[in-house]
């Protein structure tokens, strides 16, 4: 029983690994940076993303679109994205718990279970979620925030997912 346990749990973390960075293409082009000594990160994020930051009821949100899906739709749904999220967490929740209990990080909508991945060279959590567009969402608790990482794409082989396992491969946290 232990033994098909610890199957199953790799055979996850390998179908998220593949679903993540299998299809990606050929590497881009990483030429602009985001950093901020307020909420802690550091990133590298491809040409031809426009970024924006927001604050809303305590989270700062980072949002990054491809410049070919600008201006955004007046009376629509907008575009998929990638978006990175520094969320309080006063609670000091570990990661899992935050995954599993908060509506932000949209675990509601994956039937799955967490996979152990990276975000720079540190240990976070990732699980793949369908909601309006088919998402990604990886996140890490660190002491009082929680940073998450998500994506949303129209299909495994768009593009903005190669750009989005950049960007969290690219992240260092100060």
């Amino acid at each position: 029983m232990k033994y098909s346990a610890v199957i199953l749990v790799v055979a996850a973390a390998l179908g998220l690994w593949w679903f993540l960075w299998g299809s990606a293409e050929a590497p881009v082009q990483t030429g602009n940076t985001y950093s901020s000594d307020v909420h802690g990160i550091s990133f590298s994020y491809p040409d031809g993303y426009e970024l924006s930051e927001r604050d809303e009821a305590g989270t700062h949100t980072i949002t990054l679109i491809n410049k070919k899906d600008l201006p955004l739709p007046e009376a629509g749904e907008g575009p998929t994205s990638i978006t990175v999220e520094v969320i309080p967490n006063p609670q000091n929740q570990t990661t899992e718990e935050w995954i599993r209990s908060s509506p932000l990080s949209n675990f509601r909508l994956s039937g799955g279970t967490p996979a152990e991945v990276l975000v720079g060279t540190e240990s976070a959590l990732a699980f793949a979620w369908d909601g309006l567009y088919p998402g990604t969402t990886i996140a890490q608790a660190r002491g009082d925030k929680i940073y998450a990482f998500s994506v949303t794409h129209l299909s495994p082989e768009d593009p903005i997912r190669t750009h989005f396992a950049q960007v969290v491969a690219s992240a260092t946290f100060q």
